[in-house]
């Protein structure tokens, strides 16, 4: 391990770390990663282009997607507003904006650990990480046909506007509602009346689907990602760690705690950080591929090293 990484500070209520802090010694290549991804994300994203250029596949998207049929005809015939590169330049801006959560939590998480804070807070942090990564992977499904990755990214973007309207309902802001008629305006342009279940006047509910597509949870993209990678009762394991830790109570709290200290494992931290990574790592890859980036460079190959190196036998469980 190289000697110039930052020391990892000890909780002050964890007597295991405060009587021997080189036991988190463990735990400076992993945080040093977050950082290090976090500058990767800072200087790749400036050579992504969120068009479709030449070559990627995002310029196969667009030639596929036109030739869906809505109300008014095939996508690429729509003379209203709306076309398919409204589908494609929603799709970037949520992607990279999730994306840019991700690694910054991550690397907020990672900034708990080297100063000591670690005993309850990094698992929210983790979580909200692991949560914009997995919405990526499920928006960038290599399974799916353009049109459902329409309706997967007018679904994500409906429930945010949908969540901004609860949230706020006393405050008179309008934007949440304005924004929530125009996008039901314009789904009702891409798709047929039979493909919209539970788009009301007032908003969706929980259950809304768009062309047989439904909002996942957490879990079930969790989930999800695991099958594809077959590798499923793992994925488990790390959500079911993720998920305790994230959502204490009384009894899970009893398990932190042994002869009247709070208990923390060292390699737990480090598999927590790796179940952030490893969502991060999948969603990136899937952004990297479908939008394209720079010629003669390798940002996968990059980033895939890079984990290599803190993580080496983690690293086959990524096979998507």
């Amino acid at each position: 391990m190289p000697s110039d990484l930052p020391p990892i500070h000890p909780h002050p209520w964890v007597v295991k770390h405060r009587e021997h802090p080189t036991l988190l010694d463990l735990l400076r290549e992993p945080v040093e990663l977050c950082f290090n991804l976090r500058e990767f994300h800072t200087s790749i994203m400036n050579g992504v282009s969120f068009e479709p250029i030449k070559g990627s596949h995002a310029e196969t998207f667009m030639s596929l997607i036109a030739n869906e049929v809505g109300p008014h005809g095939p996508w690429g015939e729509n003379e209203r507003q709306h076309d398919p590169l409204y589908v494609l330049t929603m799709l970037g801006l949520h992607v990279r904006d999730y994306l840019a959560v991700a690694i910054n939590n991550l690397a907020s998480a990672a900034m708990l650990v080297r100063s000591g804070e670690y005993l309850f807070s990094i698992a929210p942090v983790v979580r909200s990480s692991a949560e914009c990564s997995t919405t990526v992977t499920w928006l960038l499904d290599t399974r799916i046909d353009p049109r459902q990755h329409a309706a997967r990214v007018m679904l994500d973007r409906a429930a945010s506007f949908q969540q901004q309207k609860a949230t706020l309902p006393r405050t008179g802001d309008t934007g949440a509602r304005r924004g929530l008629k125009e996008l039901e305006d314009s789904i009702r342009q891409f798709f047929h009346a039979a493909e919209i279940d539970n788009l009301k006047g007032s908003g969706w509910d929980k259950h809304a689907s768009l062309a047989n597509e439904s909002l996942l949870g957490l879990e079930a993209r969790w989930r999800a990602l695991g099958e594809l990678q077959d590798q499923g009762s793992e994925y488990q394991r790390m959500y079911g760690g993720l998920s305790l830790l994230s959502h204490p109570n009384i009894t899970q709290l009893e398990l932190l705690q042994r002869d009247g200290s709070y208990y923390v494992d060292e390699e737990g931290l480090r598999r927590l950080l790796w179940v952030g990574v490893l969502a991060y790592r999948e969603a990136m890859r899937r952004a990297l591929t479908f939008f394209g980036f720079r010629e003669n460079d390798d940002p996968i190959g990059t980033m895939d090293e890079m984990l290599r190196r803190v993580y080496p036998e983690g690293f086959d469980v990524p096979k998507a």
